[in-house]
C-alpha cells in the first residue's frame, strides 16, 4: 500500500503490490519530460498509513479499519468559548469534530474513544458540556425520525379525487410562497462588526422588519 503526494495536485492513495512502489514512482516521474511535476511515495509503517486526516490501519485478521489522523505536533487547539465570535461559530467547531468522527472511524470502540478525545479537546477549549451536547443531539435528530410506512388499498376513484387536491395545494402553496419570498426579499446587505448579545439581538429585531440583511465580521478575537 503506497500513498502517492502530487505537488500541483490533491494527494492519491493507490493500493499496489510492495515490491511494485519503487517502480511505479519512477514510471509517473518519467511520463513528464520537463521534471515540472514530482511524485513521492510513502509506504506504510506499523501497519499504518495516513492519508490527508485518516489514518488507514491493517487489523491482524487482513482486513483494514480508519481512523481519525492527527500529526505528532497537532495541539488539539481550537477556536476558544470565551472568543468574541458568534456563537454559531463555535457550534460549527463541535460539529465539525463530531462529523468527522461519524464519517471517517469505521468501528465503534474507536468512534467512542475519538469522541471522548474531542470532549477532552473541547473542555480544555472552554466548551461547556452542554454545547457538546447540543449539537450530538442535533445531529442524532434526523437519523432518528424514521418513518413507518402502512399500506392499505383504496378506491380508484378516492385515489383520483385526493390527487386533484393535493395538486391544487401544492400550486396553492407554491404560489403563496414565492409572494412572501418577493415581499420578504432582503433588497441589500449591511456588514456590520460582531459585538456579542448585541448583534444577535439587531438580527431578530432588523430582518423581519425592513427589507435588508446583515452579516457581521469578527473585529476582535
Amino acid at each position: 500500500m503506497i500513498i502517492v503526494d502530487v505537488s500541483v495536485s490533491d494527494d492519491i492513495l493507490e493500493v499496489i503490490k510492495k515490491h511494485g512502489a519503487d517502480g511505479l514512482t519512477q514510471h509517473l516521474n518519467s511520463v513528464d519530460d520537463t521534471g515540472s511535476i514530482n511524485f513521492t511515495a510513502e509506504q506504510e509503517q506499523d501497519e499504518q498509513m495516513p492519508f490527508l486526516d485518516t489514518l488507514i490501519v491493517q487489523k491482524a485478521d487482513g482486513r483494514v479499519k480508519l481512523l481519525v489522523y492527527r500529526k505528532k505536533t497537532h495541539t488539539d487547539h481550537y477556536l476558544h468559548f470565551s472568543s468574541h465570535r458568534p456563537l454559531q461559530h463555535k457550534l460549527s467547531v463541535v460539529r465539525t469534530l463530531l462529523d468527522r468522527s461519524s464519517h471517517i472511524v469505521t468501528e465503534e470502540e474507536d468512534r467512542e474513544q475519538e469522541e471522548h478525545h474531542i470532549h477532552t479537546a473541547l473542555t480544555r477549549c472552554g466548551y461547556p458540556d452542554w454545547s457538546i451536547n447540543q449539537v450530538k443531539s442535533q445531529m442524532l435528530t434526523p437519523k432518528m425520525k424514521k418513518t413507518t410506512h402502512t399500506y392499505t388499498y383504496i378506491h380508484k376513484s378516492f385515489i383520483k379525487m385526493m390527487t386533484k387536491r393535493i395538486k391544487l395545494k401544492i400550486r396553492y402553496t407554491i404560489i403563496r410562497k414565492r409572494i412572501r419570498q418577493l415581499s420578504d426579499e432582503p433588497k441589500s446587505t449591511v456588514v456590520i462588526p460582531y459585538m456579542q448579545d448585541l448583534s444577535e439581538a439587531v438580527s431578530r429585531v432588523t430582518t423581519p422588519r425592513y427589507s435588508y440583511s446583515h452579516e457581521t465580521i469578527p473585529v476582535d478575537t
